[in-house]
């Protein structure tokens, strides 16, 4: 296989290589996939966590370097719900990016204050810049810095984000979407499906606290969430909101209540940097 850059704000990830087929996982501007066969306007890839499926061959680009994830300490990270790539001295938009989208910074060009480089992309043939207030620069994305607030700071910024599964944007997230675009955020890259999330996490003894994720299914996990340490959690359920496991509360879950399997919490020293 060899890496390739998405060069789109958004590319699908189907089962079969046809629009027609399940979405199955999506990756974002900037992210390196590893692909493999291309045939009739489509190739199969393997994104930094090891899902597979196919996507559109012209929403790739050659990549010679940096390993799949976020490149080596040179990568910023889109932490707004969505952020545009703008011309140099211009206002007007050239593309639209979602959080989790990989900025790669410019060698050698400079920040104004306001701005950052973007370096060229695909067809692009000069730098875009994107406002630096949007991103997290690379010296920013710090395991260490995944706090319980730190990570329900993030997490509710995708409050009201319709779900979609196999959705891992901020215009469409289904419930371990959200999960792994959050930690990625601080540099921990976490298995993509709830059932291998829940075998990463250490298991929590008693109510889960702010932070820790709490897990739901019958015969197997089957949906993810964060909890608040009110009795209360953040997931991806018809949206992106916020729902109680006691019966008796107005924002009561029943349904997931009597399927709720417990909590884990996941540690930066048990998984490795993006």
């Amino acid at each position: 296989m060899n890496r390739r850059e998405v060069i789109a704000p958004l590319v699908h990830l189907r089962k079969e290589p046809a629009d027609a087929s399940e979405l199955v996982n999506q990756a974002l501007f900037g992210e390196t996939v590893e692909a493999g066969d291309t045939s009739e306007g489509w190739t199969e890839v393997r994104t930094y966590d090891g899902y597979a499926g196919f996507c559109e061959t012209k929403f790739l680009a050659e990549r010679s370097g940096g390993t799949p994830g976020a490149d080596g300490g040179k990568t910023a990270f889109v932490v707004t719900r969505e952020t545009m790539l703008k011309a140099r001295g211009s206002d007007a938009p050239v593309m639209r990016l979602s959080y989790g989208s990989r900025i790669h910074v410019c060698e050698g060009d400079s920040v104004d204050g306001r701005t950052l480089a973007v370096a060229p992309s695909g067809g692009d043939a000069e730098p875009r810049y994107v406002a630096i207030d949007d991103v997290a620069l690379p010296g920013a994305i710090r395991p260490a810095d995944a706090t319980a607030n730190a990570i329900l700071a993030e997490a509710g910024k995708f409050l009201g984000v319709p779900y979609l599964w196999g959705g891992r944007s901020a215009w469409g997230v289904d419930c371990s979407g959200l999960v792994q675009l959050v930690f990625a955020r601080f540099g921990i890259s976490i298995a993509r499906d709830s059932r291998d999330q829940f075998l990463a996490g250490d298991p929590v003894e008693g109510e889960p606290a702010a932070g820790d994720l709490v897990f739901f299914g019958k015969e197997r996990v089957t949906h993810v969430g964060f909890a608040r340490g009110d009795g209360t959690f953040l997931h991806a359920s018809g949206w992106v909101r916020v729902n109680s496991l006691d019966p008796a509360s107005a924002i009561a879950r029943p349904d997931l209540a009597a399927i709720y399997r417990g909590a884990r919490r996941i540690s930066s020293v048990k998984v490795s940097a993006s």
